[in-house]
């Protein structure tokens, strides 16, 4: 399954994260400076969020704090 999580960088987003890819889960994380290197897309709260960021998403996990 494909799961945008936010707060993907922080502490309780990255745990989360972490847990869904040892399950067999795609992530994307949703975070305020998104690595090359990796699953990631720019997102900030209260800022629109292209739907094409959220489009292969099947579920939204919302660990954002702003």
């Amino acid at each position: 399954m494909k799961i945008a999580v936010t707060g993907a960088n922080g502490y309780v987003g990255s745990n989360i994260a972490a847990y869904l890819q040892q399950q067999g889960d795609v992530v994307i994380g949703m975070v305020r400076k998104p690595a090359a290197d990796k699953n990631q897309v720019q997102f900030s709260l209260g800022e629109q969020v292209p739907v094409s960021s959220l489009s292969a998403a099947q579920v939204l996990v919302h660990c954002a704090y702003d």
